[in-house]
């Protein structure tokens, strides 16, 4: 931790402005580069985080 910070959060909300001006300009330059590879797609995603723990682990039954 750099000096003059007291915890992380400190730190993280000294640089969350910079940090986020440095990661948009990565994203634009990636996309200007690598744009004619690029395709969007469509994709299902299984939200573990919806589920509770026992419909979690009554998923095991299923995988035998």
């Amino acid at each position: 931790m750099p000096a003059g910070y007291g915890s992380q959060r400190d730190y993280m909300e000294s640089v969350s402005v910079e940090a986020a001006a440095r990661q948009t300009a990565v994203e634009a330059a990636l996309r200007e580069v690598f744009s004619p590879f690029i395709e969007k797609r469509e994709v299902d995603v299984v939200l573990l985080t919806a589920m509770t723990a026992v419909e979690l682990s009554a998923l095991e039954a299923h995988a035998r």
